[in-house]
């Protein structure tokens, strides 16, 4: 059941409004959406800690 869920839409030339829907609620599922949604780094994370988190997210969305 939670294959189902976590599944990937590829992105191409004409869905991007589904692929980015879709990529915002897996970011949430797997607590990865800090470093795209937050609008400054939280005072108790470390600059190394936060570029570290950075490069985990960028390499989901790749």
């Amino acid at each position: 059941m939670m294959e189902a869920n976590t599944k990937m839409v590829p992105l191409n030339g004409t869905n991007y409004h589904l692929w980015k829907g879709k990529m915002k609620d897996l970011l949430f599922l797997k607590k990865m959406h800090l470093p795209v949604f937050a609008t400054q780094k939280s005072n108790s994370m470390f600059e190394e800690e936060w570029d570290f988190e950075h490069q985990q997210v960028c390499g989901f969305i790749r």
